[in-house]
């Protein structure tokens, strides 16, 4: 068929279609898809042509066909969410749609149509919650907001009805869709008794009402009533359908009592969340800010493997078999403190033995709060990146809904964090396996009395802890398996060795005109509330280093932690306003500001940088990588308390590092670098990483996936 003939053969599909001429119009549009396998309605439109022609067999295999020669495109996801709607299969399409949502997030579809398959399961609630979600990303679509109008209909809120149905015709007065809610909306009240439903159109459908209400007349007798007097009757939970009118008073003291369940540091266990949330999902109240909640109870009803993990039992994803990719989720509820991790996703995401997924959730309605734009943009789907956008922390699919095969957190905190259940470590580890990296090279901290990074209760049940280095083996080794311990190097080292110029400082210095210097003060930790102690260098050290930023023979580079804007103001030590101003002053002084809690990447600019100066930091550990001075701002507590730095990190800081504690001496010791062009301690940094193998050679990414494709995979 040449390009002149598509025309015609799409117009014959038309009409067809139109006509409800289903053979004909499966015929016409198997026809488009054939000659123009791009059409965007073409696979769609002949799959429901064939089901509405009886044919269901040749649409299932129509759309097999489709996918075995192109793989899941999300057009294909909304095919089999349309083709299960055309079976009145209710659940499997809001299985597909739920689908949709999260692979292809900018389609807003997968809203619209999973909120029209709940209101034909007359679940408004769930209606509603969907056009509300979506509704916030496209304010404007014709399809979203005729679904919210009917969401009113349904509920008999004619004057919520009337509001939503003007505001949508003022967007859309030309809209057939709406006009049509319009009539129906004029109609009259039905009297008592009488369906407020307009008359189906199609014999199909009205077989399919006489059905229903065959099975409303004909149903079972109800139960006896419980007598009043039986001490168990307040003991029995309800189980009715969700009231027409809910206790208020009742939802919100559910939702109350789940939301202090999952708060941060909330001392309730596992089980004792999941036996409160099913007590409450039980008595069948619309609880829409514990909905992810609420869709796991309702999954458990028909999946048994869900119901025995609820219940207490450990079920895990049997190994791949060979040729089947490892599915590895990774779990970014935000951008900052992420960039551990995203070596190893990318090397995954090359490895065909792998398929990985970035999971992104929010718990604040703040556009800054929400990773999936950073991760979605730096990630594109038309790269064969998987970003999902989980939406609110209360709606965010689980890993057991994304059949995980292994999780990846991206702080070892998951047991502390304001989060459902099913997003916690110590459920996951009850179908998948859980592992460890940290997410810093925190070898200051060794042998301290602050080891939660290596004795957490995170830390404890993952399946696999991948060291950085030999260091580290002995702090894992108090609480773990030694065969959950395995030395692969530390995954940000093989962004570093892409950045990384490995020229000695004495051969490049010496004939710069300005030399990179980066700054990277530490968070101020909460025991700190004057701010002039503990681990942060940035009150003592910001002033003189507006002097570093403007002296000609510098380009200073800061990046602060990404928690210090935030801790300083929590503290009540500097507002943001503030903060900013001072941020501001560096780049008016010329220096190049790293915002970390953007997302913006340091690394470039750590591995170019001549001079390092840090304080309480795993920076410190990592730049010794590049054998070039690192001035230490240490301070009396820090060095002495034995809570953050323990003898490894002494030794590291002895040897490695040209330490200051005030102002001054940070001063001259920067004046002496710069002024010299000299390292003396250039030979003792090298014999102590290597005599520690702090960085070994090859890719740690390489062997981390290596480790877990022989731990997981069928033999």
């Amino acid at each position: 068929m040449t390009d002149p003939d598509l025309p015609g053969v799409l117009l014959e599909a038309q009409t067809a279609w139109t006509k409800g001429d289903w053979p004909r119009a499966a015929d016409a549009w198997n026809e488009v898809a054939r000659h123009a396998p791009k059409h965007p309605k073409a696979i769609e439109k002949a799959c429901i042509a064939l089901y509405r022609a009886g044919q269901s067999d040749a649409a299932d295999a129509t759309l097999a066909k489709a996918i075995a020669r192109d793989g899941m495109k999300p057009a294909y996801l909304a095919v089999q969410g349309e083709t299960a709607m055309e079976r009145h299969d209710w659940r499997t399409a809001l299985e597909h749609w739920h689908r949709l949502r999260r692979t292809a997030p900018r389609r807003p579809k997968g809203w619209h149509r999973a909120a029209q398959a709940h209101l034909a399961l007359n679940e408004t609630e769930r209606a509603e919650a969907l056009c509300l979600e979506g509704l916030e990303r496209w304010p404007h679509d014709k399809a979203l907001l005729a679904r919210y109008v009917e969401v009113a209909l349904r509920g008999d809120q004619r004057k919520t009805a009337a509001t939503r149905l003007a505001a949508a015709l003022a967007l859309h007065p030309d809209d057939r869709v709406l006009r049509r809610l319009e009539k129906r909306l004029a109609r009259p009240r039905p009297r008592p008794g009488r369906s407020a439903a307009p008359r189906p159109a199609t014999l199909r459908a009205r077989l399919a009402r006489l059905r229903s209400r065959l099975k409303r007349l004909l149903g079972p007798r109800p139960a006896a009533p419980v007598p009043v007097s039986d001490p168990s009757a307040s003991d029995i939970p309800d189980t009715t359908a969700r009231q027409a009118r809910p206790d208020k008073a009742r939802i919100r003291a559910l939702s109350q009592r789940l939301t202090e369940l999952q708060r941060q540091r909330s001392p309730a266990g596992l089980q004792q969340r999941i036996d409160e949330a099913r007590g409450a999902w039980a008595t069948r109240l619309p609880l829409p800010d514990h909905a992810g909640l609420m869709r796991h109870f309702d999954r458990a009803e028909t999946d048994p493997r869900l119901a025995r993990l609820l219940a207490g039992d450990t079920d895990r994803n049997p190994p791949r078999a060979p040729g089947d990719p490892i599915r590895v989720v990774f779990f970014f509820p935000r951008v900052t403190q992420t960039d551990n991790l995203m070596p190893l996703y990318e090397q995954m995401h090359g490895d065909p033995r792998f398929h990985p997924l970035i999971l992104c959730c929010r718990t604040e309605d703040k556009a800054q709060a929400d990773a999936h734009a950073f991760y979605a943009a730096k990630y594109p789907a038309r790269d064969g990146h998987e970003v999902i956008d989980g939406g609110h922390v209360s709606v965010t699919p689980s890993f057991y809904e994304l059949d995980a095969d292994m999780v990846f957190y991206h702080t070892p905190y998951s047991l502390n964090a304001q989060r459902p259940f099913y997003l916690r470590a110590d459920f996951a580890a009850r179908h998948a396996r859980v592992a460890n990296v940290t997410y810093g090279y925190p070898l200051l901290s060794l042998d301290t009395k602050s080891h939660h990074v290596y004795a957490g209760g995170h830390v404890k049940l993952c399946d696999m802890a991948f060291a950085e280095s030999p260091a580290c083996i002995e702090p894992y080794g108090r609480h773990l398996d030694p065969a959950r311990i395995h030395v692969t190097g530390y995954t940000k080292v093989d962004e570093f060795r892409r950045h990384l110029d490995p020229t000695p400082f004495e051969d490049f210095a010496p004939g710069a005109e300005r030399l990179d210097v980066i700054w990277t003060p530490h968070w101020q930790l909460p025991g700190d509330p004057k701010g002039d102690t503990e681990t942060s260098n940035f009150l003592r050290y910001h002033e003189i280093m507006l002097k570093v930023a403007a002296r000609p023979d510098v380009k200073l580079h800061v990046r602060p932690h990404p928690l210090l804007r935030q801790r300083l103001s929590n503290l009540k030590i500097m507002s943001f306003r503030r903060y900013d101003a001072i941020m501001d002053q560096f780049r008016a002084a010329g220096a190049e500001v790293y915002p970390a809690e953007e997302g913006v990447s340091y690394v470039p600019a750590l591995m170019k940088a001549a001079v390092l100066i840090s304080d309480f930091s795993s920076l410190v550990a990592e730049y010794t990588i590049t054998n070039r001075p690192i001035i230490f701002c240490r301070t009396e507590d820090v060095w002495t308390n034995g809570r953050w730095i323990g003898d490894f990190g002494r030794a590291l800081i002895e040897n490695c590092t040209y330490p200051v504690d005030d102002a001054a001496g940070l001063e001259a010791s920067l004046e002496t670098i710069l002024s010299s062009r000299r390292h003396p301690k250039a030979k003792q940094m090298a014999r102590f990483v290597e005599e520690h193998a702090l960085f070994p050679e090859g890719s740690a990414c390489a062997r981390i996936c290596n480790v877990i494709e022989s731990r997981m995979r069928a033999a």
